[in-house]
């Protein structure tokens, strides 16, 4: 039953939900010794667990519905659509077309990612372990994969450039990625 099937991913969410709450809390005893502890900074690394252990509740909500999906043949691309970290449920209709067509390289590249928050790539590097590239003209993006552990956790090549026709087979060369793109 459904109820069966969502004990242990409830399970593993709790788990980790406790494991980010005790980081946090080790975290901020730490910064006391230290005598370093501001308000703001304490705040700010609240803020960061908390959108952690969003994220993680999103990603196992979302695997559960992806098993209940596969389950299900005649289902069509309406029923897969789903947002995890895309901005428009493109995670589960790339989810759908992965599902039909096997066998493809495990690597991805976005262009455009902004501070990488909001990509259509995110759950393919998260939910999948795919391998990627994310290309922007700013920063923000290589700021937020630092702080929020995604490079060291997952294999994700990060660039600052402005991409243009003339210059866009260069960057995915130098990058590794020039062929075999899923």
């Amino acid at each position: 039953s459904l109820q069966q099937a969502l004990v242990p991913h409830v399970e593993t969410l709790l788990r980790r939900q406790h494991e980010l709450q005790q980081a946090l809390l080790d975290h901020q005893a730490h910064l006391h010794r230290e005598g370093s502890l501001r308000a703001e900074a304490a705040a700010q690394v609240q803020l960061a667990h908390q959108q952690a252990m969003h994220e993680d509740q999103m990603l196992a909500l979302a695997d559960l519905r992806l098993q209940r999906l596969r389950d299900e043949p005649k289902a069509d691309a309406r029923a897969w659509e789903f947002k995890c970290f895309s901005q428009w449920g493109e995670d589960g209709l790339i989810q759908f077309l992965l599902h039909r067509i096997p066998d493809l390289p495990r690597t991805f590249v976005e262009i455009g990612v902004e501070d990488y928050r909001e990509a259509n790539t995110r759950f393919l590097l998260m939910h999948d372990n795919w391998r990627g590239l994310i290309v922007d003209s700013g920063d923000r993006h290589l700021r937020y994969l630092e702080a929020r552990g995604l490079r060291w956790r997952h294999q994700i090549e990060a660039v600052q450039s402005f991409v243009t026709p003339a210059n866009v087979e260069t960057l995915l060369d130098q990058a590794g990625f020039a062929e075999g793109l899923g």
